[in-house]
């Protein structure tokens, strides 16, 4: 939890919300690492589960999401999902020029 503040302090004071993350199963120890293991948590099928985990929608948070390769994807609120994969589709997008550069 402490870790998490301190990173989020440079994210613009932007505030914490709750952010509801589905993910493989092998990723719950990445998300009780982040957040603790006082977040909710439930089954969503054998290879797959939900948590809900107060954050800060930042910079830092979408990298940490995308670190995991699709494996932590964001199911809502619709605001950050769509932020986050915003923040994907630019990035794509500026490496495919970049590519063509080459």
């Amino acid at each position: 939890e402490y870790a998490n503040k301190v990173c989020n302090m440079f994210d613009g004071g932007k505030d914490a919300e709750d952010i509801v993350l589905l993910a493989e199963n092998d990723r719950m120890i990445n998300v009780i690492d982040r957040y603790g293991d006082n977040i909710k948590t439930e089954i969503v099928d054998d290879g797959h589960f939900r948590a809900t985990v107060n954050a800060v929608p930042s910079d830092t948070f979408y990298a940490w999401l995308f670190e995991f390769g699709g494996s932590i994807l964001v199911e809502g609120p619709t605001h950050i999902r769509n932020a986050y994969a915003e923040q994907m589709r630019k990035t794509l997008e500026k490496q495919s020029e970049l590519n063509a550069k080459l």
